[in-house]
Formats: C-alpha cells, sequence, structure tokens
C-alpha cells in the first residue's frame, strides 16, 4: 500500500490491514483542518465497534496558514487519539490534563500510531525523545508503513 500524494485532504478506513489513514498536505487554514477533522472522524465511525485499530497520521507537505490553524491542528490529533484511548507522549502534563477533561471516549481504541512527516530531522528527534513500542515517527513513508504492520492488535 502506497499513500496518493495527489489528494491534499484524505482520510481512509483500510478494514484488511485494521489501519486508519489520514493525509494532509499543502497550506492550510483553520477552516481546511476542521474539513479534515470531520472527514476523520466520519472514517473512524466505519471502524467496527470495539475492535482495536493502527493509525498514520500523514503529515508530508503540510503548512499552516497562520498560528491560529497550527494551534487548532496541533490539539485535534492528540483529541481525537485520547477520545481512542491512546495518549501521545508528546503533550506537556498541562496538556494531557487538558485533554481528559475534553475527552469523549469511543468504543473502538489506536493501539498503534505513526506519524509520518517531511522533516526527517524532526522526525528523527520525535523518535529518540518520544516514540515507543506503539508510537513512531517517520520521514520515509516505507519505514512508517513497515514498522505499523508489524504492530500487533492485542
Amino acid at each position: 500500500m502506497h499513500l496518493t500524494t495527489e489528494v491534499p485532504i484524505l482520510s481512509l478506513w483500510v478494514a484488511p490491514e485494521q489501519l486508519l489513514v489520514t493525509r494532509l498536505s499543502g497550506v492550510l487554514d483553520q477552516v481546511a483542518v476542521e474539513r479534515w477533522l470531520v472527514g476523520l472522524t466520519m472514517e473512524a465511525a466505519k471502524i467496527p465497534q470495539g475492535h482495536p485499530f493502527k493509525a498514520l497520521f500523514d503529515l508530508r507537505g503540510a503548512g499552516f496558514e497562520n498560528i491560529e490553524s497550527n494551534r487548532f491542528f496541533r490539539q485535534s490529533i492528540p483529541q481525537f487519539l485520547s477520545d481512542h484511548g491512546f495518549w501521545v507522549s508528546y503533550l506537556t502534563p498541562e496538556e494531557t490534563r487538558e485533554l481528559r477533561t475534553r475527552r469523549q471516549l469511543q468504543t473502538t481504541c489506536c493501539l498503534a500510531m505513526a506519524l509520518l512527516h517531511h522533516d526527517e530531522i524532526k522526525m528523527g528527534f520525535f523518535q529518540k525523545r518520544y516514540g515507543h513500542a506503539q508510537e513512531g515517527y517517520f520521514a520515509n513513508e516505507d519505514k512508517a508503513l513497515g514498522w505499523l504492520k508489524v504492530q500487533k492488535l492485542g
């Protein structure tokens, strides 16, 4: 499986692989980020109740029009994942506490998350600092997909 680079905003539930894939690229304003989040939520609703899943966030080529859209986006992934029982390691304790107050727990559970980004240095730093058995950071699509493929869901 390779991800299309022609669609700047895309979310897709890949049932045979139990993988939720989402992609954002281009210069994004808050409306585009909100549209992406709606699509991601709609695809996540296709995951059967009570089933675990893996998630790939493909942010290659994504940039933000302003600080407000960046801030909104920066909160969106951790919020979505916390709603599905997964806590990202890169949040501060204050951000984690705030998420816990807004959390809307779903019946599906994310057990592994990979973030794919065009900045290889940044992803190397994130992998060393925050990566662990269920959380990976990558600049290479094949490595991200390969890592997700070996993640166990139960």
